[in-house]
């Protein structure tokens, strides 16, 4: 059973089993800050953690919570929120956090990578941190990663899954110019917003079960190419 129709929704509608809730409809958009969709989506995870009967409950959040010392906003903070009230009523979890991920492109969305897609390709200038990291991880990785997971462990799992390394923002503009083969245009604003996360636990899961998974400093060119070019 699937929650939702985003990219992570769609993304596993080919292994949509009955044993299986996915609960892909939170809020995507990080810097949101209406109330409303909060509670749009605490109340459908509310009322389909009633109605799972006990399957196993995925839910997708945020790498952030797992980083030490990052300021949380109202998106992270109801993230936080969201992660408690499954902890609480479900005996079958697997919370799932996540960094920046790559999915559709080419639509228009409020993630990073579509946003600094469209402004390149539309020759379109903005801003980027010079003290800015990010990681990051492709939707098809994400459903490999949950669908051995969750059959592979037990319940009542919090699990961070992200490409090791951490690319500065200016590396990932860097990738899309070379992938487009098109110059970005953008002013550096002196910033600090990065955070560190400790994979170890994801990494000895992909260690013992031998899941075949491309990570490495080349991953994000290498997934930009397979979807662009």
């Amino acid at each position: 059973m699937i929650i939702g129709s985003g990219q992570i929704a769609k993304a596993f509608l080919h292994v949509d089993t009955e044993d299986v809730l996915i609960f892909a409809s939170g809020v995507a958009n990080s810097k949101c800050k209406d109330k409303k969709e909060f509670i749009r989506e605490k109340k459908l995870l509310q009322k389909n953690l009633e109605l799972s009967n006990n399957k196993k409950f995925i839910y997708f959040s945020s790498c952030v919570l797992s980083a030490k010392d990052y300021p949380l906003n109202e998106y992270y903070l109801h993230k936080k929120n969201m992660e408690s009230i499954i902890r609480t009523k479900s005996d079958n979890y697997y919370i799932i956090r996540l960094p920046q991920l790559i999915g559709n492109i080419f639509k228009e969305h409020n993630t990073l990578f579509n946003f600094l897609y469209h402004k390149i390709v539309n020759g379109e200038s903005f801003f980027i941190y010079n003290n800015g990291f990010r990681y990051v991880i492709e939707v098809n990785d994400v459903r490999l990663l949950v669908t051995q997971f969750i059959y592979k462990m037990p319940p009542r799992q919090i699990i961070d899954f992200a490409n090791p390394y951490r690319y500065t923002i200016l590396e990932i503009v860097n990738a899309f110019e070379k992938v487009l083969n098109k110059k970005a245009h953008y002013k550096v604003i002196d910033k600090h917003d990065s955070y560190y996360l400790n994979l170890e636990a994801m990494k000895e899961f992909i260690r013992n079960f031998s899941i075949k998974i491309d990570f490495s400093e080349k991953y994000l060119e290498e997934k930009l190419e397979k979807k662009l070019i």
